[in-house]
């Protein structure tokens, strides 16, 4: 006889759905939610170049050394 377990969030400790937890997920969907709102990134096209990923803004304003705003 197998019983299953609704598994817990690692963050509130709140149920969440077993297909999340297969899916990949260790958090239930409002924790996710709040983890994703607080990570803010921008991709940007390089000149003659390739796209970068940029998460903060000091390296954006690093990335173009002509402009001084």
């Amino acid at each position: 006889m197998s019983r299953k377990f609704k598994p817990i969030c690692v963050t509130c400790g709140a149920t969440y759905a077993p297909a999340r937890r297969t899916a990949g997920y260790h958090v239930c969907m409002p924790c996710g939610e709040a983890q994703s709102r607080s990570v803010r990134h921008t991709v940007v096209p390089l000149n003659k170049s390739n796209y970068i990923c940029v998460t903060d803004r000091t390296m954006l304003s690093q990335l173009n050394p002509k402009r001084t705003t």
